[in-house]
């Protein structure tokens, strides 16, 4: 196993794959929803270890 991908983050925005670059997904990751329109309201993203899908936190957004 390539130690790398055991290092390898992942975003889903309500269980769809976000494509991040390569240099975002290794080690640390950031996400940046640009703009925010009301059609987000209540939409979750996630970010998870690529190998162990237990390793993730979440967050829902709550547009006003």
């Amino acid at each position: 196993i390539d130690p790398s991908k055991q290092k390898e983050l992942q975003w889903f925005r309500n269980g769809a794959r976000v494509n991040l670059a390569e240099e975002n997904r290794l080690y640390r990751s950031s996400l940046c929803v640009q703009p925010v329109t009301k059609e987000d309201n209540g939409v979750i993203f996630t970010c998870q270890l690529k190998g162990d899908a237990s390793m993730n936190s979440s967050i829902e957004f709550d547009v006003q």
